[in-house]
C-alpha cells in the first residue's frame, strides 16, 4: 500500500505547479493571487479549502485530509510570500528558466518548491486512497518574510493543536547533519537616536543623529551570541538605516533610526537575548 502511495508522486506535476507559482507575483503583501491559485489546484483534487483573510487580500489557506479513524494530526506548512526583487537578476524573476539543470525564478527555493512538493504529496494521498489514522493538513500562510502575521493568526486556530508541523523550508540534511527538530526565531529591533538640529556649516552646534547611530552600528559585532548544535552560531543583520532630509537641506540630522534582525535559537527567549 505504501509503495502504491509513493508511486503516485509525480515530479513533472510538481515542476508544473512550481513553474505556475513562479509566474505569480506573491511578494510580501501580494499573496492573494497565489492563494487563489493553490485553492483552485487543491479543490481540483477534491479537497475543500478554508480561506482566512488575515488582512485585505492577504489570506491564509488551509486544507485537511481526515481519516475515519482517530490518530495524530500532522500539518505541512509553507509561506506564500517571497522577498521583493533585488538587483542582480539575469533573467525575468517571474519567468521560470531552466539552466544547467536548475530552475531559476523568484521564490523557487524559498519556498515555492516546498509548497509544490506538499501539493504533489496531497495529490498522491487523494489518488491512492491510502489508509491512515488521524489527520493530514496543509497550511499556506502570509507574511513570513516580514512579521509572521500569517503564522501568528494560524496559531489562534485549531491548527495550533496539531501534534507536529513539518516546514517545507529549504534545508539540506543528510546522515551527518539531519534535518533538525525545531526552528530559529527572530527579534526585530527598531533603534532610534535623537540628536540636535543645526546648520551643517556649523555642525558643532548640533548633535548628528546619523553619526551617533553609526557608533551603535559599529559596535554590534561585539555582541556575544550563543551557539546551537543544530543551528550554529547566533547572528544579527542590519536591515535598514534612515535619517536626514527628504529634500536636500544643509541641516544636521536630528533623528536617525535603524532596524536590526537578531536570530533566536530554540529555547532562547526574547528576554535572554536582550
Amino acid at each position: 500500500m505504501l509503495e502504491e502511495l509513493l508511486s503516485k508522486l509525480d515530479l513533472s506535476y510538481t515542476q508544473k505547479i512550481l513553474e505556475n507559482m513562479i509566474r505569480i507575483n506573491s511578494i510580501i503583501g501580494q499573496e492573494a493571487e497565489l492563494a487563489e491559485y493553490l485553492r483552485n489546484e487543491l479543490e481540483a483534487l477534491g479537497l475543500k479549502c478554508e480561506v482566512d483573510e488575515i488582512e485585505p487580500r492577504r489570506p491564509n489557506i488551509y486544507v485537511r485530509i481526515k481519516s475515519e479513524n482517530p490518530g495524530k494530526r500532522l500539518n505541512y506548512n509553507g509561506h506564500l510570500d517571497t522577498i521583493p526583487v533585488v538587483d542582480g537578476w539575469e533573467t525575468d524573476p517571474f519567468n521560470p528558466v531552466i539552466k544547467d539543470g536548475k530552475l531559476f525564478g523568484l521564490g523557487v527555493c524559498d519556498m515555492k518548491a516546498g509548497i509544490a512538493c506538499i501539493i504533489d504529496m496531497l495529490r498522491a494521498f487523494t489518488n491512492s486512497g491510502y489508509s491512515f489514522n488521524g489527520e493530514l493538513s496543509f497550511s499556506g500562510v502570509i507574511d513570513e518574510e516580514a512579521y509572521g502575521k500569517g503564522a501568528k493568526a494560524m496559531l489562534k486556530t485549531d491548527f495550533a493543536q496539531v501534534d507536529a508541523i513539518v516546514l517545507a523550508e529549504p534545508y539540506s540534511g543528510d546522515e551527518l547533519k539531519p534535518i533538525p527538530l525545531g526552528i530559529t526565531g527572530k527579534i526585530l529591533y527598531d533603534i532610534s537616536v535623537k540628536g540636535k538640529a543645526a546648520h551643517a556649516f556649523r555642525p558643532h552646534l548640533g548633535i548628528n543623529a546619523i553619526e551617533e547611530l553609526g557608533k551603535i552600528l559599529n559596535n554590534l559585532n561585539k555582541l556575544n551570541f550563543k551557539t546551537h548544535p543544530d543551528f550554529g552560531e547566533g547572528n544579527y543583520s542590519t536591515l535598514k538605516i534612515e535619517g536626514g532630509y527628504d529634500i536636500y537641506s544643509v541641516v544636521v540630522p536630528a533623528i536617525a533610526r535603524m532596524e536590526v534582525n537578531r536570530l533566536l535559537f530554540p529555547g532562547e527567549t526574547v528576554h535572554m537575548a536582550i
